[in-house]
């Protein structure tokens, strides 16, 4: 039989028997404080690569986190916390979609002027407002807008020059 209790107060109890605030959980996840905070306050929910990294830096099992612990496993001993990799925080970004889809879209937009400014300027506003630690997506960006502006200047300065010849 299976005894069920929310994750967030799991989180959050995990989290401080380890004496950590959610800015060292961030940092190690590579994640904003306020993700940790609407986790641990019910609002939202971990995706299931941020599930299994927390349960590595809190040393407990998934199963635990879930609050989803079979009556057999009572009797066995307490685990021993687990390590947390060297750098999570490279791994989150090695493994993060929606980091490559970004760095995808700014590459692919790279050719096309006018179109590449808008999308440049897109990401970057959005990765500012939603995504504060995607530092390498905000400075990729912030690059290919100057690039795009600088293009887009060229070809308007080329069309007058041609235009008054």
């Amino acid at each position: 039989m299976a005894e069920s209790v929310s994750l967030h107060s799991n989180l959050k109890k995990a989290r401080k028997e380890r004496n950590l605030s959610q800015n060292d959980v961030a940092a190690k996840l590579g994640i904003s404080r306020q993700a940790i905070s609407r986790w641990e306050n019910g609002a939202a929910y971990p995706d299931i690569d941020n599930l299994t990294l927390l349960s590595e830096v809190y040393g407990i099992s998934v199963d635990e986190l879930l609050g989803t612990k079979a009556a057999d496993s009572e009797e066995e001993p307490p685990k021993t916390p687990r390590q947390p990799e060297s750098s999570p925080s490279l791994k989150s970004f090695l493994s993060n979609r929606e980091h490559w889809i970004l760095i995808l879209i700014l590459v692919l937009t790279s050719h096309q002027a006018i179109v590449g400014f808008i999308v440049s300027c897109y990401i970057l506003v959005w990765t500012l407002i939603k995504r504060r630690n995607y530092k390498f997506v905000i400075i990729l960006s912030a690059i290919c807008v100057l690039y795009h502006l600088n293009s887009i200047l060229i070809l308007d300065y080329s069309r007058h020059s041609r235009e008054s010849v």
